[in-house]
């Protein structure tokens, strides 16, 4: 923008036709007559016309500095609004009696105006009435769907020049000497200058399209006696082509100029545009700067007109117009009304662009942890001495509140990546659309249930929904009991299931986490007659070790002892489930013939075995698509968690149509939003990525090269006993005495906390809380894994 083109109207004055002079233009150009009283103008002379056989025009001469560009673009607009948002109460065109839209005069000091006249619409201005967050809501709505209706129009003259665009702040800087308060000017300059470099660049890659931009006081009509009810939205000569969030501040910044407006007030105007126009939170992120740049951009504009003689220093009423309520904006700052904003437009909390020095927002984390304890209770934990206070996931990053972003090696729930476009987009599209129940008939069920049994093998691929991997947990074993008339329970010593009440007793080392990593607590398995564990295939500390060619079967030979225990005590075996991960057992290598060995025992015993997949399944073991393959088997039941939604709540029991028939044909069973139509959508999208995204090879070769590259950083170190695992799911064991492998808890959790400092995140694991836990999303690449092996290497050193 020229600075030529920046005053081009500031020190204009507007047309100066008499009433006779008006009167005549009406009746001559439009065929129309009647009571002509003037009303304001910034640039334009405007005239009400009234009574005469018609409901009102407004006739509008415009400034002589005026182009027929300008004009035809507000008719334009106009005449589109009216085709694709009749319902919106925008003037209408009244066109010259010779059918055009809008024609021109000379007046009698010779000047040529432009000329045009649009319906007039009933109702008293927004000033005119006591605004109340539910009049401000529907003027927001109004204006968002203003923008709706706009969307897909454009005219050559959109990109035009305009002073009132804040975007030009820059130009009218040169003027801030008129200000004659020191310190005002100085706030003026110092955020002018801010502004300019750092927000309107980042406008570029923002929403834009051409926008009404001048929702003020003045510019809204509503009903008198009924002011939530919007009757005209008016004055569209300061439109252009321009950011989403220009409109939107434009409007909450002029709302600012009512006398006692408050943030609740900025709150309701932009919660009523977002209601018909749905913002996005890097718009958000910039409201309060183009807020006060709309403030900024008055007073400076005031300071312009006195340069160009049109106001006196002496009567400088931009200050007073633009001062309180740049005032209060200042006075409510940045931080809060962005927070305020994003939270009643339901945004996540915010996350910096750029990082903030490490505690910047320390009391805001200390402040959400007393109020987590009040809340959730103290019992439930956080991870790691000082707790991460997430606010963002991006990928395989996590990011905090001071914007610092953390390497996620422990979260396998996002399976594909935090927030991945893919699943985001099927999750919002399917929302937007329909989300139901099973108990309608939808497409998205029964797609996603062919196209998982399709990469399960033998005849998996009857599918029941529920939302969780331990409701799927739950929900074999109830079939496998059913099914086959037996009640036994049969799982691994350390094993962990879920949650619900039934599967919370057949995993003890949930009850050894409450106790800090102890063995020595007491479970609930241990007391019923109907569980039974068999012995952990561990082959570092167990009974038989790694340098046995026959541990896997000398372990397996444990089941025989523990089906006997169930048929002695009135509860035959009916399910032998099993983590083919491994996970609380320590990530083990298990011994080849170990889960073989279980699982032939309890078949003949006229059990059934159910895999647990919620952790390993889906490609993570790299060599292939479920855990339960590494082992040599094909379960009856394969059950699946909420990984396979990236985190929607989701789970799958995949079992043969034969038991499941078997099943409902003795017990029925519903989940009201087990495998509903968004959850469905994300787990369909989770399968593009997996697929697209070559994930289980690259889980293969991306682990084998991080297991290996930690293993030789860690050669040598008194402190690793072992590193163990397939694909990306990898057991660190840390120890203080290698030689006896004397599990460390203590220097696990000193190694833990020295990762999280330095940026990575792992997870802790097995039965005396010694192992780290590495399980990443499945996007996580070699790049990464130099990064973790590299942090890795300094955490077991810093001793």
């Amino acid at each position: 923008m020229t600075q030529e083109s920046a005053l081009k109207f500031v020190g204009a004055h507007p047309p100066a036709l008499s009433l006779e002079e008006a009167l005549k233009v009406s009746q001559e150009h439009f065929g129309v007559s009647g009571t002509l009283s003037p009303l304001w103008g910034e640039r334009d002379q405007n005239f009400k016309v009234s009574g005469d056989g018609h409901e009102g025009y407004v006739l509008k001469i415009s400034n002589s500095r005026e182009v027929p560009t300008a004009i035809d673009f507000q008719t334009r607009a106009l005449q589109h609004l009216e085709k694709q948002v009749p319902s919106l109460p925008v003037p209408r065109i009244k066109s010259l009696l010779d059918g055009r839209s809008f024609g021109t005069v000379t007046t009698s000091d010779g000047q040529e105006h432009i000329i045009h006249m649009i319906s007039l619409l009933k109702g008293v201005t927004l000033s005119d009435v006591s605004a109340n967050h539910d009049i401000l809501h529907a003027v927001g709505a109004q204006a968002g769907t203003a923008s709706v209706g706009l969307r897909g129009f454009f005219h050559p003259d959109a990109g035009h020049d305009l002073f009132w665009d804040v975007r030009h702040l820059q130009q009218f800087v040169q003027f801030a000497p008129h200000i004659k308060d020191a310190a005002l000017r100085k706030t003026i300059e110092t955020f002018a200058d801010a502004f300019c470099r750092d927000v309107v660049p980042a406008l570029v890659n923002m929403r834009s399209q051409i926008i009404h931009h001048d929702t003020n006081l003045s510019n809204v009509l509503v009903d008198p006696d009924n002011p939530e009810q919007v009757t005209g939205l008016i004055d569209f000569g300061d439109m252009l082509h321009g950011p989403i969030i220009l409109d939107v501040a434009v409007a909450a910044a002029e709302v600012a100029h009512n006398e006692g407006s408050t943030l609740d007030d900025v709150v309701a105007i932009v919660g009523g545009y977002d209601s018909t126009f749905p913002l996005e939170g890097d718009e958000i992120d910039v409201l309060y700067d183009m807020m006060v740049a709309r403030q900024v951009l008055g007073m400076l504009i005031g300071a312009t007109r006195i340069e160009q003689g049109v106001s006196s220093s002496g009567d400088f009423e931009y200050a007073d117009l633009y001062g309180p309520p740049l005032d209060a904006l200042l006075s409510i700052g940045r931080d809060k009304l962005r927070t305020t904003v994003r939270s009643s437009c339901r945004f996540p909390a915010y996350c910096p662009g750029t990082t903030l020095p490490s505690g910047t927002n320390k009391a805001i984390t200390d402040d959400l942890i007393k109020r987590r304890r009040k809340v959730l209770g103290t019992a439930l934990p956080l991870t790691y001495e000082t707790p991460v206070h997430t606010v963002r996931g991006e990928g395989i990053w996590i990011y905090d509140i001071d914007g610092r972003r953390y390497l996620d090696c422990y979260n396998n729930v996002p399976h594909v990546g935090h927030c991945h476009p893919h699943v985001v987009k099927a999750l919002s599209r399917q929302s937007a659309a329909l989300n139901t129940n099973t108990r309608y008939l939808f497409e998205g069920v029964i797609e996603y249930a062919e196209r998982l049994g399709a990469k399960l093998p033998g005849d998996l691929g009857a599918c029941m929904f529920v939302n969780s991997g331990s409701e799927a947990n739950d929900m074999a074993l109830r079939m496998a009991k059913v099914c086959t008339g037996q009640d036994g329970a049969l799982i691994v010593d350390g094993a962990y299931h879920g949650i619900t009440t039934e599967i919370y007793a057949l995993s003890p080392s949930a009850e050894w986490g409450m106790h800090g990593g102890s063995s020595n607590a007491r479970h609930v398995s241990e007391t019923r007659s109907d569980i039974e564990m068999v012995e952990n295939p561990d082959t570092v500390r167990g009974r038989y070790k790694a340098d046995d060619p026959d541990a896997g079967s000398k372990y397996a030979a444990d089941a025989d002892r523990a089906i006997q225990t169930l048929k002695d005590a009135g509860h035959p075996v009916g399910a032998f489930m099993m983590d083919s991960a491994f996970s609380t057992h320590g990530i083990l290598d298990v011994p080849t013939g170990y889960v073989e060995g279980v699982t032939e025992r309890v078949r003949a015993a006229g059990g059934m075995i159910i895999g647990d997949e919620v952790q390993y399944g889906f490609g993570r073991s790299g060599d292939h698509m479920w855990g339960f393959q590494n082992h040599g088997i094909v379960p009856d039941f394969v059950t699946l968690g909420k990984p396979i939604g990236n985190g929607i709540a989701l789970g799958v029991v995949v079992t043969t149509p034969a038991i499941l028939e078997k099943f409902t044909g003795i017990n029925e069973f519903f989940s009201t939003f087990g495998g509903n139509p968004v959850a469905c959508a994300a787990a369909m999208a989770v399968m593009d990525v997996i697929e697209n995204e070559n994930l289980q090879e690259n889980s293969r070769i991306t682990g084998a090269y991080l297991r290996d590259g930690m293993r030789a950083v860690a050669k040598g170190k008194s402190n690793i006993g072992d590193i163990r695992g397939k694909g990306l799911f990898i057991g660190v064991d840390v120890v203080s005495d290698p030689d006896a492998m004397t599990p460390d808890a203590g220097e696990r959790s000193r190694i833990q906390n020295h990762l999280r400092n330095n940026g990575i995140l792992v997870g802790s694991d097995g039965f005396a809380g010694n192992i780290l836990k590495v399980r990443p999303p499945m996007i996580f690449q070699r790049e990464h894994a130099d990064m973790m092996i590299e942090a890795f290497e300094k955490a077991i050193s810093d001793r």
